[in-house]
């Protein structure tokens, strides 16, 4: 097995699976992929769990909810004695990869129509100004320099 999470003076870092080099993975991720088919890394919340690198071997894990269940960490971290049941329930609550087919199903085709090109243009206007808003924050909290990647 292969241990990808390490801690840095006290702090763990972020995963090797969310860890990028501008656009690119990190090597310790493409070493995994290039590597063993499967590796146990440290999610972000301090759970263990395998990651899986190949694209053959994601394929075949995303289509076997038999074996590889989405509710099985969902029960794990309902073990977890420092979580209220309401915690348990706020953190699957919205996140369809806490389920498996059909209920995975079901909940994915009610949301299809959310996530069209048509619908996302229509968001575009509000995300800039969101955008806006955030870079005129970052830019109150450095007043001796001016951000130069806004565009707006």
């Amino acid at each position: 097995m292969t241990e990808t999470t390490t801690r840095a003076r006290g702090a763990t870092e972020m995963p090797v699976y969310m860890r990028r080099n501008e656009f690119d993975p990190v090597p310790e991720l493409t070493a995994l992929r290039d590597g063993p088919r499967v590796a146990k890394v440290r999610t972000a919340f301090g759970m263990d769990v395998w990651a899986v690198t190949r694209h053959e071997d994601v394929r075949e894990v995303l289509s076997d909810a038999g074996t590889f269940s989405n509710t099985l960490g969902m029960a794990r971290m309902a073990m977890m004695d420092d979580l209220s049941d309401a915690e348990r329930a706020r953190m699957r609550a919205g996140n369809l990869l806490a389920f498996d087919p059909p209920d995975h199903t079901r909940l994915r085709r009610m949301l299809t129509a959310e996530f069209t090109i048509r619908r996302m243009r229509r968001l575009e206007p509000r995300i800039h100004e969101i955008v806006a808003e955030h870079l005129d924050a970052m830019e109150a909290k450095r007043p001796t320099s001016r951000c130069p990647c806004r565009r707006w």
